[in-house]
């Protein structure tokens, strides 16, 4: 509010500069204590939410209840004056809890992922096993195929289909007949014998995983007569 005019009107009254200066000196008492008020508001507004009390609650009923609390506290032998400290302490036991919580179920699905990926190799092997195969370390090649459906169950993606995991297994094996051990019984055109030249990584005292891939990928006939060999077929 502009007060230029009413104090140009006040000064041409008798007495007009003495009646100004306390109207003035009124009005600097009044901002003052609004500006106070202002700040008293905004600590009581904080002190509230700190109770969980907000604008709009039935402060005085709420205000009621905490005092009772208080209360009850001091007649029980406790200090109010705790009750904060109480409070910190609790707040940081839920933490506490949330957190042991919180790892406790990262390491039970950790576990479940675990056992899950067990029983799938487990699976593998068993099948490939009555399917026949030269070797269970196979499996290694089928595993990155299986996948956990939501139900538990295992599927086989095969040529970028999803099949049921007996089909899969089915499939593949159709697909990899060098996976297959050789049936042939001696005299039937199979033979013992390589006639490569190169160690054996199928035998027993020249174990080699990575050369069984090597040889897979390069001759998977010659990896056939060396796993028939090293079976002693």
């Amino acid at each position: 509010m502009d007060f230029t005019k009413f104090y140009a009107a006040i000064a041409g009254l008798e007495n007009g500069a003495e009646l100004q200066a306390f109207i003035q000196g009124e009005l600097s008492e009044l901002r003052t204590e609004c500006a106070n008020r202002r700040v008293k508001n905004s600590d009581l507004v904080t002190a509230l939410a700190i109770l969980g009390i907000q604008d709009g609650d039935d402060v005085k009923g709420k205000l009621t209840q905490v005092k009772g609390s208080l209360d009850a506290i001091a007649e029980k032998g406790g200090d109010p004056k705790d009750v904060g400290g109480q409070i910190s302490a609790l707040t940081q036991s839920v933490a506490d809890l949330t957190k042991k919580l919180d790892d406790a179920e990262k390491r039970a699905a950790t576990e479940k992922e675990q056992r899950i990926e067990e029983v799938k190799r487990n699976k593998v092997q068993e099948a490939l096993t009555k399917g026949n195969v030269i070797n269970p370390a196979i499996a290694a090649l089928v595993l990155p195929s299986v996948k956990t459906r939501e139900d538990g169950s295992f599927a086989v993606v095969h040529e970028g289909q999803e099949l049921s995991f007996d089909e899969g297994i089915t499939k593949w094996l159709a697909a990899n007949s060098w996976a297959i051990s050789n049936t042939q019984t001696p005299g039937s055109g199979g033979s013992g014998n390589t006639g490569s030249g190169e160690v054996n990584p199928w035998k027993k005292d020249s174990f080699n995983l990575t050369k069984q891939g090597e040889i897979y990928t390069k001759d998977p006939e010659l990896a056939k007569r060396m796993m028939a060999e090293a079976q002693g077929k």
